[in-house]
Protein backbone atom coordinates (compact mmCIF):
# COMPACT_ATOMS: atom_id res chain seq x y z
CA UNK A 1 0.00 0.00 0.00
CA UNK A 2 1.40 3.32 -1.10
CA UNK A 3 -0.78 5.58 1.87
CA UNK A 4 0.95 7.25 4.80
CA UNK A 5 -0.13 5.96 8.25
CA UNK A 6 -1.89 8.73 8.77
CA UNK A 7 -4.08 8.35 5.52
CA UNK A 8 -4.57 4.76 7.21
CA UNK A 9 -5.28 5.94 10.90
CA UNK A 10 -8.37 8.72 9.40
CA UNK A 11 -9.72 6.41 7.25
CA UNK A 12 -9.95 3.63 10.21
CA UNK A 13 -11.59 6.85 11.95
CA UNK A 14 -13.98 7.24 9.05
CA UNK A 15 -15.36 3.81 9.26
CA UNK A 16 -16.06 4.14 12.82
CA UNK A 17 -13.60 1.53 13.93
CA UNK A 18 -11.51 1.20 17.08
CA UNK A 19 -7.69 1.68 16.28
CA UNK A 20 -5.55 0.05 18.84
CA UNK A 21 -1.54 -0.03 19.34
CA UNK A 22 -0.75 -3.68 19.85
CA UNK A 23 1.62 -4.65 22.83
CA UNK A 24 5.49 -4.12 22.17
CA UNK A 25 7.29 -6.93 20.24
CA UNK A 26 10.49 -7.35 19.25
CA UNK A 27 11.21 -10.03 16.61
CA UNK A 28 15.00 -10.95 15.70
CA UNK A 29 16.72 -8.59 13.69
CA UNK A 30 16.83 -11.24 10.90
CA UNK A 31 12.45 -10.20 10.50
CA UNK A 32 10.72 -7.45 9.70
CA UNK A 33 7.41 -8.41 11.87
CA UNK A 34 8.12 -6.29 15.43
CA UNK A 35 5.12 -4.43 16.63
CA UNK A 36 7.46 -1.84 17.78
CA UNK A 37 6.93 1.19 15.35
CA UNK A 38 3.60 2.59 16.93
CA UNK A 39 5.71 2.74 20.43
CA UNK A 40 8.62 4.16 19.14
CA UNK A 41 6.84 6.95 17.47
CA UNK A 42 4.10 7.38 20.36
CA UNK A 43 4.78 10.89 20.23
CA UNK A 44 3.77 11.25 16.53
CA UNK A 45 0.90 9.25 16.30
CA UNK A 46 -0.79 8.81 19.46
CA UNK A 47 -3.86 10.79 18.37
CA UNK A 48 -4.75 9.26 15.88
CA UNK A 49 -4.73 5.47 18.55
CA UNK A 50 -7.63 5.30 20.16
CA UNK A 51 -5.97 2.79 22.83
CA UNK A 52 -3.01 1.09 23.85
CA UNK A 53 -2.45 -2.78 24.86
CA UNK A 54 -0.11 -2.48 27.78
CA UNK A 55 -0.39 -5.93 29.50
CA UNK A 56 -0.18 -9.17 27.58
CA UNK A 57 0.26 -12.66 28.53
CA UNK A 58 2.65 -12.04 31.64
CA UNK A 59 3.77 -8.62 30.67
CA UNK A 60 3.25 -5.13 31.36
CA UNK A 61 4.11 -2.14 29.38
CA UNK A 62 4.39 0.88 32.05
CA UNK A 63 5.68 3.40 29.17
CA UNK A 64 1.66 4.12 27.97
CA UNK A 65 0.33 4.20 31.24
CA UNK A 66 2.89 6.71 32.52
CA UNK A 67 2.19 9.20 30.02
CA UNK A 68 -1.96 8.56 30.73
CA UNK A 69 -2.87 7.12 26.94
CA UNK A 70 -5.76 4.78 26.81
CA UNK A 71 -5.45 1.84 27.93
CA UNK A 72 -6.57 -2.19 27.41
CA UNK A 73 -5.00 -5.36 27.97
CA UNK A 74 -5.42 -8.80 25.85
CA UNK A 75 -4.43 -12.24 26.27
CA UNK A 76 -2.87 -12.67 22.92
CA UNK A 77 -4.47 -16.22 22.86
CA UNK A 78 -2.61 -18.76 21.04
CA UNK A 79 -2.81 -21.74 23.25
CA UNK A 80 -4.90 -22.87 25.70
CA UNK A 81 -2.69 -21.81 28.27
CA UNK A 82 -2.59 -18.22 27.22
CA UNK A 83 -6.41 -17.65 28.02
CA UNK A 84 -4.62 -16.76 31.84
CA UNK A 85 -3.55 -14.20 31.66
CA UNK A 86 -4.61 -9.78 31.40
CA UNK A 87 -7.78 -9.20 30.77
CA UNK A 88 -9.56 -5.76 30.23
CA UNK A 89 -12.50 -5.32 32.32
CA UNK A 90 -14.83 -2.52 30.58
CA UNK A 91 -17.52 -1.10 33.31
CA UNK A 92 -20.43 0.13 30.90
CA UNK A 93 -23.43 -1.11 28.59
CA UNK A 94 -22.71 -4.43 26.45
CA UNK A 95 -23.39 -2.19 23.42
CA UNK A 96 -20.95 -1.73 20.09
CA UNK A 97 -20.95 2.07 20.20
CA UNK A 98 -20.93 2.00 24.24
CA UNK A 99 -17.92 -0.20 24.72
CA UNK A 100 -16.39 1.60 22.16
CA UNK A 101 -16.69 5.15 24.02
CA UNK A 102 -15.41 3.28 27.14
CA UNK A 103 -12.15 2.64 25.54
CA UNK A 104 -11.84 5.75 23.48
CA UNK A 105 -12.32 7.86 26.50
CA UNK A 106 -10.53 5.48 29.32
CA UNK A 107 -13.31 5.70 31.72
CA UNK A 108 -14.93 2.31 33.46
CA UNK A 109 -11.57 0.83 32.63
CA UNK A 110 -9.88 -1.75 34.15
CA UNK A 111 -6.79 -5.11 33.90
CA UNK A 112 -6.44 -7.49 35.68
CA UNK A 113 -4.60 -10.37 35.76
CA UNK A 114 -6.41 -13.79 35.51
CA UNK A 115 -5.01 -16.68 37.06
CA UNK A 116 -5.27 -20.79 36.69
CA UNK A 117 -6.25 -21.49 40.52
CA UNK A 118 -3.96 -24.78 41.65
CA UNK A 119 -6.08 -27.84 42.85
Amino acid sequence: ACISYEEIFLEARKQNALTIACHPHYMSAKSDRDTLFLWNNRDKYARYIDAWEIANRDDVFNVISLKKYPYLANSDFHKPRHLYSWKTLLNCRKDTEVIKRCIKHNRGVAITLFRHEEA
